[in-house]
């Protein structure tokens, strides 16, 4: 089996929160298949690894330029010291023992000495910089034509997170254009639907006639505090849509604020380990 080139992935397929591209030239080749999921985050951690759970025959490649994951869950009790940036940080080594490929690359340039950002209305300086850019899929999936939501997502089926734009492309994560909200939770569950949809797909199964995503999110409110959110999509009629009963939420508590590290860290576990 020939391997896929770099130009191969930006041709084919690739968004910024995770892609999994089932190329079919490579179906054709082999009747376990090959994936490659481009973005090692919630939603493409997920994916890699629970392919390889449930499809252990399906070859799959995981292309990120990070050697270590930096979650946003728990990153706002970083900023006041809270807890160290490690606490952040979970490497990949899991998904590799589990037989996903991993493969680094792309390049990030950052200048340290200015700690200055230059936008379209000026140049601004700080001691830290928190850049939020324009929220949107990032430019691969731009280059890759899977762009047809507002100019700035990717459509995707919401049964099974396939792009509406271009065949055997899975989009999960923030890069999405479903009514789903991004989250890493979300991402999380959306990354194990693929992962069955993929798996489904290549056994020559039928698709899941009703899958669900589920979300649970805690948040620091203050230093001691914290409060937690939950709630379900069901897939009915073509759409993902709520399920009434679970949604609830817990009001800020610090026996909440105890519970969240457990939460976060079971939430990497599940996406990285």
């Amino acid at each position: 089996m020939s391997p896929i080139t770099r130009r191969d992935f930006v041709k084919a397929a690739g968004i910024s929160a995770s892609v999994a591209f089932l190329p079919a030239s490579l179906r054709a080749q082999s009747a376990a298949g090959r994936v490659v999921v481009i973005g090692g985050g919630f939603g493409g951690g997920t994916t890699a690894k629970y392919l390889r759970m449930w499809s252990p025959d399906v070859r799959v490649t995981l292309v990120e330029p990070n050697p270590t994951y930096h979650s946003c869950v728990m990153s706002n009790l970083y900023y006041p010291g809270s807890i160290p940036l490690d606490f952040l940080q979970t490497s990949y080594d899991g998904l590799v023992r589990r037989g996903v490929d991993l493969v680094r690359d792309s390049v990030v340039a950052v200048d340290a000495d200015t700690l200055t950002v230059t936008t379209p209305i000026g140049s601004f300086q700080g001691s830290v910089l928190n850049v939020i850019p324009v929220q949107r899929a990032g430019q691969v999936a731009f280059e890759a034509g899977l762009i047809n939501v507002n100019g700035r997502w990717a459509g995707v089926d919401p049964q099974t997170f396939a792009s509406t734009a271009a065949p055997d492309v899975f989009v999960v994560g923030d890069a999405n254009g479903s009514s789903v909200g991004k989250s890493g939770h979300f991402a999380n569950s959306e990354g194990k639907l693929v992962a069955a949809a993929i798996g489904a797909q290549l056994a020559g199964e039928p698709e899941n006639p009703s899958p669900m995503l589920g979300n649970v999110c805690y948040s620091a409110i203050t230093l001691s505090t914290a409060s937690w959110f939950t709630n379900h999509l069901a897939y009915q009629g073509g759409v993902m849509v709520p399920v009434a009963e679970s949604v609830a939420e817990g009001a800020p508590s610090g026996s909440n604020f105890e519970r969240m590290p457990a939460w976060a860290r079971n939430l990497w576990a599940d996406s990285l380990h």
